[in-house]
């Protein structure tokens, strides 16, 4: 089978080898000019089970309030961004609910023990 991933970071790499591994023809695209080049620039590399739990756990936005306008915050927010991200910031609090962030840390740790047992 012939298969396009789409996205070179983290999880695009992994799963264009685990594919590859499985016998399939594959293709990673992505528009920046080498891999894990946007987002989190690979997460540092990591990818464990430890490390499932989403960042927008319940009363995450309570350190994102008060971190406003701090250079030593850490997360940080800065004022001037705020517009651009207002759709992001729906969806960051609707899923930083109690029983949006533990269906989110389940599925994340699901993922990873199919990617470790692959």
């Amino acid at each position: 089978m012939k298969v396009v991933v789409i996205g070179s970071g983290l999880i695009g790499v992994t799963t264009a080898y685990f594919l590859r591994c499985r016998g399939h023809e594959v293709v990673v695209i992505d528009r920046e000019d080498g891999p894990g080049r946007e987002t989190s620039f690979a997460n540092g590399a990591l990818l464990t089970p430890s490390m499932a739990e989403p960042w927008n756990s319940p009363g995450s936005w309570r350190v994102l309030v008060t971190s406003l306008g701090r250079s030593d915050a850490a997360m940080k927010l800065r004022l001037k961004a705020l517009p651009s991200l207002a759709s992001w910031a729906v969806t960051f609090l609707r899923n930083s609910r109690t029983a949006a962030f533990e269906r989110n840390a389940l599925s994340n740790l699901v993922q990873l023990i199919v990617i470790r047992a692959n």
